[in-house]
């Protein structure tokens, strides 16, 4: 039989309606010379143009049968699998630039990071697993596919686990935070940034535990099932339900260990994302691939989901809180008929090229008839996450960090809270059924939105004291909403670290800075200067932040009195916040004197007040005038209220709200300017 030319096909084509399937070595000549024109080095944004097309092989094959959509998909991970390099502990990993710093000159540092491995690993997983599935296919590839099993089980598996990379709470559930260590350039080792170390935003541990689903699927192991239901289950725990719409609302970001909350408020922001409609898109396509696993999520739950995103699209695509950034979840197709219908009248045909016809043909050739059952398997015994529906219209962020108190180190835990709207909080203590409330932990009144509140607490009840061991939960109330956590109370056993060396009654502590420096100071560069001194022959020069500790953080606020002098070169005028003195609470809140250069707030010659409790640095508030030189300033927390003097006058206007009752550290910024001087430090504990 004569070969038929291309011309005759695309004529034939045209007179049956259809159109020619995409030519497969076109797009991954086209995918690879996208790749290979990016200069970005080959950290996580590498990953992430990896990412891009990756998915496009496994559904090239699916929607045409063509095994050369397989061949091509092969060559294009083996050629990102060689971009890939060692960290110094022998783990691969696309090793390169923080994303955002690919074009800035003079790096010294590169990192891999998890969710870099993880897109690249999930899309190369996909690949495997289609090519196992399929006798035909494992005959040819199953040795390639088998190899990139092992890579991944490595990357995403070994290398975190090695590194203690991953956070698991009281409740069993588990996050991955960035890694403390980065590489070094200049001779390849590690070196140590732990104020690096803060939970990735959510959509990267589902990422991970993304790629643990489908080992899991491939390899059986359960080890992989279960940190992925550890993963998927936290993100139901931390669902916001509305009950009006009966659906839910989820987070970009929310805190979980330790690291990730600083006095009041958390390191990042606790909200759906504003401006990127896309990730929770992905996200909800990955809570879908869970639950066809069979794992964590109910049809309900999906549902809940779907209602979400149509909701979503009858309101001018909003994003799921009603702002902006609103797109369509097509994952969300087999469950919900107007996200069926909009998608497949819309969405599925605005697609351009080679890309939009591989989405259609394999939409409606492979996905369009299947029904909301399992894919993959029925969920056995406890694989499905039970936990109690939380309100969060009004109440966004409730969580205990840490879960577990130990009585026997009078721990404390800090209640971080997020409310958007104002109204009365109420946090109180149960047991373990949410049957019996055993007294309240906190009240408090919030007079705007978007507010976080994060007290400490011991455990205790007032007039009660502290619970048996146990579990217990925790119920907040405002304006309506219901969130209950539940926290863990055990005896524990005494830890080196439990003494205290916070100053008792009586004591008191003086630097001139002419000798060697107490050891309650801490600080990256600061040094004794000769450059300026008040008394003496030096003072301490602080070219970035500094504290002296005289209390214990996370404990209780000291009724201290603390003396110091601060040198002011005065008269810069810069855009941004300055140096600044002040305190610290034990909660890590600080309540700062600093020069802060805005056109209302006369920064040349007046000083403003924060408290970064209330907003971290972004709310100045106008107070006392500079002195250029040297100024003495005392902050006197052995008062009720307590006062704070500028060269022996009163500072006023200052709200007692954001006043502190107490202290645990002096604090030492540079800022934008500086350096920072100071000397003749007291720190005072009346009797």
């Amino acid at each position: 039989m004569k070969k038929l030319t291309p011309f005759l096909v695309l004529l034939i084509l045209s007179f049956t309606g259809l159109s020619a399937a995409p030519d497969a070595q076109k797009n991954l000549d086209g995918a690879l010379n996208y790749l290979k024109s990016q200069n970005v080095g080959y950290g996580e944004q590498f990953c992430w143009f990896v990412h891009f097309n990756g998915d496009l092989w496994v559904e090239g094959y699916k929607a045409y049968g063509d095994p050369q959509w397989i061949d091509a998909g092969e060559e294009f991970f083996d050629y990102a699998i060689s971009k890939m390099q060692k960290d110094p502990d022998g783990y691969p990993g696309w090793i390169g630039p923080e994303i955002g710093q690919e074009k800035k000159k003079g790096l010294t540092h590169h990192t891999d990071t998890v969710v870099g491995d993880s897109v690249v690993m999930v899309d190369i997983l996909g690949w495997a697993e289609t090519v196992l599935k399929d006798p035909a296919l494992k005959s040819k590839y199953g040795a390639k596919a088998n190899e990139y099993v092992q890579l991944a089980e490595t990357v995403l598996w070994e290398k975190f686990n090695h590194r203690g990379q991953y956070y698991t709470d009281a409740a069993g559930w588990v996050s991955y935070p960035t890694y403390s260590k980065m590489v070094r350039l200049s001779d390849g080792e590690w070196e140590e940034f732990p104020g690096r170390v803060i939970s990735n935003n959510l959509n990267k541990h589902y990422d991970l535990a993304h790629g643990l689903l489908r080992l899991y699927r491939i390899t059986g192991k359960e080890e992989y099932k279960e940190r992925a239901k550890a993963v998927f289950g936290r993100a139901k725990s931390m669902f916001r339900y509305y009950k009006d719409d009966d659906r839910y609302v989820w987070n970009f970001w929310m805190p979980h260990g330790p690291y990730d909350i600083e006095g009041q408020a958390p390191r990042s922001w606790v909200s759906v994302h504003h401006q990127r409609a896309g990730y929770q898109a992905g996200e909800a396509k990955m809570f879908v691939e869970a639950y066809d696993t069979g794992i964590v999520f109910t049809e309900e739950d999906i549902d809940r989901i779907g209602r979400t995103n149509e909701w979503m699209g009858k309101k001018g695509w909003v994003n799921a809180e009603g702002g902006t950034a609103g797109t369509i979840w097509p994952s969300l197709t087999r469950f919900n008929d107007w996200v069926k219908q909009t998608y497949e009248t819309k969405t599925l045909p605005s697609g351009k090229g080679d890309r939009g016809q591989i989405t259609r043909d394999y939409y409606n050739k492979v996905l369009k008839d299947e029904g909301p059952g399992w894919l993959y398997r029925q969920p056995a015994p406890g694989d499905i996450t039970d936990v109690p529906l939380k309100d969060g219209e009004n109440l966004s962020m409730t969580v205990i960090i840490p879960n577990k108190i130990e009585l026997i180190n009078d721990d404390r835990v800090q209640l971080a809270t997020k409310t958007r709207t104002a109204g009365d909080l109420k946090i109180e203590l149960m047991d373990k059924d949410a049957k019996t409330v055993y007294g309240t932990i906190y009240e408090n009144t919030h007079n705007d939105g978007g507010q976080f509140d994060s007290p400490l607490w011991d455990g205790s009840i007032e007039g009660k004291g502290k619970p048996n061991p146990g579990q217990y939960t925790v119920r907040w109330t405002f304006n309506g909403d219901v969130r209950t956590e539940p926290v863990f109370i055990v005896q524990g056993e005494k830890r080196d670290d439990a003494e205290s060396t916070a100053m008792k009654p009586g004591q008191s502590y003086s630097e001139s800075f002419e000798g060697k420096l107490n050891d309650r100071w801490s600080g990256k560069d600061m040094e004794t200067s000769y450059d300026h001194a008040h008394s003496g022959d030096k003072s301490l020069k602080v070219p970035r932040e500094a504290e002296f500790l005289f209390g214990e953080k996370k404990r209780d606020d000291l009724p201290a009195k603390i003396s110091l002098w601060v040198y002011d070169s005065g008269g810069n005028t810069k855009s941004g916040n300055g140096i600044g003195w002040g305190v610290e609470t034990a909660l890590g809140d600080k309540f700062v004197f600093r020069q802060a250069w805005r056109p209302y707030l006369n920064g040349a010659d007046r000083l403003a007040w924060f408290n970064t409790a209330e907003n971290a640095w972004f709310t100045p508030h106008p107070s006392v005038g500079r002195t250029s030189g040297w100024s003495h300033w005392v902050f006197d927390f052995s008062t009720t209220p307590a006062t704070i003097t500028k060269d022996g006058k009163r500072v006023a206007g200052i709200d007692d709200k954001w006043l502190p009752k107490g202290a645990i550290a002096l604090y030492l910024t540079n800022g934008a300017t500086g350096p920072l001087y100071i000397d003749d430090v007291t720190v005072e504990y009346p009797q």
